[in-house]
């Protein structure tokens, strides 16, 4: 992976910072949720529960986006995707190094003030993403409920997500 050119890794690391930005904005709709829920205003809950919804099909998209930058990273070196942020933070020379790992710290205090909100622990909504926060954050996903490297790899190999994010033509070959 040291032979990765920087602009991939770059863009990987703007991926990181707008996911982060996602989670704390889902932290919020979720509390913000939680106060129209509580406050016991039922024309807004619905506005409330879709913005939520909004914020965390956002972050899908960009899950799928940082899956797929990730095995650029890979890609010619023979090697499996890395299990985890932290796992890519070594691979790379600095400051690559420097700067995921900065980004995996900033994941750990997210999905732990994720896992202290009330949706945050109910399995129903937080699965997908407790698990993409975990692979962020080091941490090995419990179970693949989220589109993680073993669901979207056979996706990138064959073209479909390069073609669904980038718009990119499917090959004619």
């Amino acid at each position: 992976m040291s032979s990765t050119p920087d602009g991939v890794l770059g863009e990987l690391s703007s991926v990181f910072w707008r996911q982060r930005t996602l989670i704390e904005l889902l932290l919020f709709k979720l509390d913000e949720e939680q106060l129209v829920i509580s406050s016991r205003k039922k024309r807004w809950g619905g506005h409330a529960t879709r913005e939520v919804e909004i914020v965390v099909e956002e972050l899908r998209a960009y899950e799928l986006r940082r899956a797929v930058l990730v095995s650029n990273v890979v890609e010619g070196d023979d090697q499996p995707a890395p299990a985890s942020l932290a796992e890519l933070a070594t691979a790379v020379a600095e400051p690559w190094r420097y700067i995921f790992t900065e980004h995996r710290l900033a994941f750990e205090r997210l999905r732990d003030e994720f896992e202290r909100t009330p949706r945050g622990t109910a399995d129903n909504f937080s699965s997908a993403a407790r698990d993409m926060l975990e692979w962020l954050s080091g941490r090995t996903p419990r179970q693949a409920t989220y589109p993680t490297a073993p669901v979207v790899m056979p996706l990138i190999e064959r073209g479909h997500v390069r073609r669904m994010l980038w718009k990119v033509p499917p090959d004619r070959s």
